[in-house]
């Protein structure tokens, strides 16, 4: 439950503070990660770890503690500086704590991300259901106040990578039964993983977050080409299975006779596809004078223009970058070498590379937390060209779980049946 809060359940978090009234303050979210590193305190002794990936440990570590020097010698940004230390205290307090995880929880964590990513998925659902202020057809997200007197506003790709990890999660339950891991044979988690896997689908959509899409159409190339898989066994259905998907079926006609809910299906595709259209167009500089830019993109553009002017002035800030987040880029390899320079851009970029290379062996694996966490981090892998800082704690914290544990097996490892 540990690993979980600090890293599947910040969806739920949003939800809470939206529902609490706390707002943006870090407080709350403060309070569930130091809990969640209370909860990985086990028996024990202090100075016992487990292995983990020593490849990513030395290429990952060595970059995240370079940042880490980084915040203390070479600051650019001083505004953050408490929440950035808050921030590099309970990573590294995850490292120390997630080295003295058995390996054995591999077993039985598919089942948690599973509950828990359907939770996310429903505290979305319910908070635009309850929004007056929300239209169909707009991002959804958990909206909370500023505490301002501004408008509501929130985070759509929080719930959109959720439902991703619920995608994922429920597909590989769904698919591989006979894989051993806690409730396996149960037609119960089987049920909410059909349940689960429908839900993230409708989420995806409606959060319209172009790198999430992405991600899932490289995690199906990912699995049909290296995974282990045997399409009719993977889906054989018990009764229950198939009376769900009945009942399912007659909702939905339902629906779509009062909603005409495959009408608006039609127009959230035909959107997200002129959105993904329109940044790439932008991206590429290949749209004409009357078409609309994507401003996501073009600010990306125009801050990779205003780097290179600034790096090429001077020898020293291409060597050795311009200090810890001298510069939002929205782009995290780009901005490892504007604040790091050729140092940490390598180290960034062979990281992930390592990562690229491992996930291939993690998806071909009859475990399914590696397929999980293999397939799952494509979704960081975009990331890494489309959004976000390369020291994000979101980031990190996955960062982290596949230092420790990714082709990490558990000693009694158990072939498929």
């Amino acid at each position: 439950m540990g690993i979980i809060l600090i890293w599947i359940a910040p969806p739920f978090i949003y939800f809470l503070k939206e529902l609490l009234g706390i707002g943006q303050t870090s407080l709350f979210t403060g309070v569930v990660y130091s809990t969640a590193l209370i909860l990985l305190i086990n028996h024990i002794p202090l100075k016992i770890f487990y292995r983990g990936n020593e490849m990513l440990a030395f290429t990952g570590l060595s970059f995240f503690f370079l940042g880490f020097f980084y915040f203390i010698f070479y600051n650019s940004q001083k505004s953050s500086i408490i929440v950035d230390a808050i921030n590099f205290a309970i990573l590294i307090g995850f490292i120390y704590c997630i080295f003295r995880v058995d390996n054995d929880v591999q077993y039985y964590i598919p089942v948690i991300i599973l509950i828990v990513t359907l939770i996310n998925n429903f505290a979305l659902i319910y908070s635009i259901s309850t929004n007056p202020n929300y239209v169909l057809g707009a991002r959804a997200t958990v909206q909370y106040n500023k505490g301002t007197g501004e408008e509501f506003s929130g985070n759509p790709i929080v719930f959109g990578r959720n439902a991703v990890a619920g995608l994922i999660v429920s597909f590989l339950i769904i698919h591989k039964k006979a894989l051993e891991f806690i409730g396996n044979k149960s037609i119960r988690i089987n049920l909410i993983a059909h349940i689960n896997i429908l839900v993230s689908f409708v989420v995806l959509i409606l959060t319209q977050s172009r790198g999430n899409f992405i991600s899932v159409g490289l995690c199906i190339i990912f699995y049909l080409v290296f995974g282990n898989y045997s399409v009719l066994k993977g889906f054989q259905s018990s009764k229950i299975t198939i009376l769900y998907y009945l009942i399912v079926l007659g909702i939905l006609q339902y629906f779509n006779r009062a909603f005409k809910i495959i009408e608006t299906f039609n127009r959230y595709s035909d959107q997200a596809y002129e959105f993904l259209l329109r940044a790439l167009n932008t991206g590429l500089g290949i749209n004409n004078s009357g078409t609309t830019q994507d401003a996501s993109a073009l600010n990306r553009v125009q801050n990779i223009d205003m780097i290179k002017k600034i790096i090429s002035r001077d020898w020293f800030d291409f060597i050795f970058g311009k200090g810890y987040k001298f510069w939002y880029v929205d782009i995290p390899a780009l901005e490892a070498f504007v604040n790091f320079g050729i140092l940490g851009v390598l180290l960034f970029c062979i990281f992930n590379l390592f990562i690229l290379y491992y996930i291939i062996l993690g998806v071909k694996s009859n475990n399914l937390f590696q397929n999980f966490i293999s397939l799952f981090y494509i979704n960081l892998f975009v990331a890494v060209f489309t959004g976000g800082r390369p020291l994000d704690f979101s980031y990190w914290v996955f960062y982290i779980i596949l230092i420790r544990f990714l082709l990490i097996l558990p000693k009694n490892k158990l072939a498929s049946e």
